[in-house]
């Protein structure tokens, strides 16, 4: 899932402000408190992935501004906490059921903690890069699911009339829009004299919406969705073949940098006027181009691209700060086009086509897709383009110039990310690439950048020229490798092989398919088929996992369940037979388990220590 900043009013997509509606007959009731409240599908996703890799900050979400000014610290956290005081999504946290599903927990009272650091004592000339690197450290640390809060404030003072301010948030309870929002009230709220008037009650809260979206999305009606997700995507390869980096070691990794370069207004000026000339939008050809570069540099003919939108179909959700935003993947075949002019109105008609189903959440699109799961690749979008039609205003606050900054990123949730943002005039845009470092290094994501611009110029010039000379194929850099791309679909079920219905090896193996076929309701389970061949999902593997846990008495790394997808591989490797395992030998489990536990323990152990001090 991409970090939700670039959904904000203007929209990640423009011409059509996905996922937002004027009106529908489905109206959101009150969700009954006396019950724990269920997750969303986007938080229950989140939820899964702070699971599975314990301890890391991969969805950490941070708002950063500069304020000049005389700035009154007290009254700033006092309407921060007012802002959380009206979001009941801002004092949540989530827990575990014992059967392993997720349920989240509201507080009447939630403080949010403020970190004030003051750098005056330090020299001038080096306060600013002081408190960049703080602040960016700072960002990174992991939140705590379940002990909360998720929302945190760190201010640096770099002089007395100059302060950094950065709000930390786990993305599960915000989103680029909620900044929108949380800016508006923070200015209402923010007063040297802290004299303000309540703002009233929200129409619902997230818990209400997250209730709301589970029984809205079943039945007859999600299988309609499904259905055509099935079609539109049938054929369409759902790994991107792109080459790796030599040297390569943890793929589980979310590592990641980004690069950024200057559009130029003459640029911004020409996709405009071709926008204009194809009844199509800026972010049509924009994302028509990035999938010609993608082409060229993997060599694909059909891909997905993933983008946002803003998942807020009702009104009422319009004000709410949450998780709402969802990520879509857009098909584009470049056989479907012999020039950049018919690619614009190939793109906008697969887009238009994909917006209108967007209600579907990507984690149920990819369980009825199926497509095969590999460590550290999200499914089905491996790349993301966001192209958002307006900046995002900084808030107005009394006797203060609020700008804002960008951190640099540390992590990367997909393989590549492109995103071009407008600037504060309209003219020159920002364009930046953020990118899998296992994958890229700085010199080679600066090219690709490079090539996208020069690709755009080629285009932008003669739209209506064979897309075979836009821009000419280049051979890959040294230093990298082809990245096998997993299968493409689940092969057709057979008749189990003798060896599968043979005894036992192991009372594991007993065990581990009695949790399955319990699970997945599927007494046809045999210890060589693939967890997610047979309709396995994260939910069922995080309650295979609770049970199995219980059932051993001993902590596993959930992270072992994808890199040994068999009841046959996992037995072996949790039992450290590798002879068992016929995908190779079983990686140390105890050294797995450390990994895991000093990861979720450093999580704790920080978020105590904010708490202390």
């Amino acid at each position: 899932m991409l970090c939700g900043k670039c959904t904000t009013r203007g929209g990640i997509v423009p011409e059509t402000r996905a996922g937002v509606r004027r009106g529908s007959r489905h109206s959101i009731p009150i969700f009954d408190r006396s019950s724990p409240a269920k997750l969303s599908f986007a938080q229950q996703q989140l939820w899964f992935l702070d699971r599975l890799y314990p301890g890391s900050s991969a969805y950490n979400f941070d708002v950063t501004l500069r304020l000049r000014g005389e700035l009154w610290k007290d009254e700033l956290h006092r309407a921060v906490q007012c802002i959380a005081a009206r979001h009941e999504g801002l004092r949540t946290v989530f827990f575990t059921l014992p059967d392993g599903t997720p349920r989240q927990r509201m507080y009447e009272d939630m403080e949010i903690p403020l970190d004030f650091v003051d750098l005056t004592s330090l020299p001038a000339e080096i306060r600013h890069s002081t408190a960049h690197s703080m602040l960016t450290e700072w960002a990174r640390i992991p939140f705590d699911l379940e002990q909360g809060p998720l929302l945190r404030l760190r201010l640096v003072r770099v002089d007395p009339l100059e302060h950094l301010l950065c709000l930390s948030f786990h993305h599960a309870v915000c989103d680029g829009w909620s900044v929108e929002v949380l800016y508006r009230e923070l200015e209402h709220h923010y007063s040297p004299t802290g004299a303000t008037a309540p703002l009233p009650e929200p129409a619902v809260q997230y818990a209400d919406y997250a209730e709301w979206q589970r029984r809205r999305l079943s039945g007859a009606y999600l299988e309609r969705q499904l259905a055509w997700w099935r079609g539109h995507l049938d054929g369409v390869p759902t790994s991107l073949d792109l080459p790796e980096r030599e040297g390569t070691v943890n793929p589980a990794a979310a590592h990641g940098a980004q690069v950024v370069s200057a559009l130029p207004s003459a640029t911004v000026d020409a996709v405009a006027e071709l926008a204009r000339a194809t009844s199509a939008t800026p972010f049509t050809v924009l994302l028509s181009a990035y999938a010609l570069l993608l082409a060229r540099h993997t060599g694909m003919r059909s891909l997905l691209i993933g983008t946002q939108v803003a998942g807020r179909s009702r009104p009422e959700l319009h004000d709410l700060i949450g998780l709402f935003v969802n990520t879509l993947p857009i098909r584009v075949d470049l056989d479907q086009a012999r020039t950049f002019t018919e690619l614009i109105a190939h793109v906008r008609e697969s887009a238009w086509d994909t917006f209108t189903h967007d209600q579907v959440p990507l984690e149920t699109i990819v369980e009825a897709v199926r497509p095969r799961r590999v460590v550290g690749r999200t499914p089905l979008v491996q790349a993301v383009f966001a192209a958002p039609a307006t900046p995002l205003a900084p808030p107005a606050l009394p006797g203060l110039t609020a700008e804002p900054l960008t951190l640099a990123p540390t992590t990367s949730k997909f393989d590549l990310g492109m995103a071009v943002a407008p600037g504060a005039d309209g003219g020159e845009h920002t364009l930046s690439l953020t990118y899998n470092t296992q994958l890229l290094d700085d010199e080679s994501a600066q090219q690709l950048v490079g090539r996208y611009r020069e690709l755009l110029a080629a285009v932008l010039k003669a739209p209506d020229a064979d897309l075979a000379t836009a821009l000419p194929d280049r051979p890959a850099r040294p230093g990298t490798t082809a990245r096998p791309a997993p299968a493409e679909a689940a092969p057709a079920r057979e008749e189990a092989p003798a060896e599968a219905r043979a005894p036992f090896r192991s009372d594991l193996e007993r065990l581990l398919t009695d949790l399955w076929r319990e699970v997945l309701h599927n007494e046809h389970i045999t210890v060589h088929d693939n967890f997610f061949d047979v309709g396995g999902q994260s939910l069922a593997l995080a309650r295979i996992h609770a049970r199995l846990e219980r059932r051993l008495d001993r902590e596993l790394p959930m992270v072992a369940f994808y890199e040994h997808p068999t009841i046959a591989a996992l037995a072996a490797h949790l039992s450290g037979d590798s002879d068992q395992a016929s995908t190779g030998p079983a990686p140390d489990t105890a050294s797995d388990l450390r990994t895991a536990r000093l990861r979720a323990e450093r999580a704790r152990s920080l978020q105590r220590r904010r708490a202390a001090t």
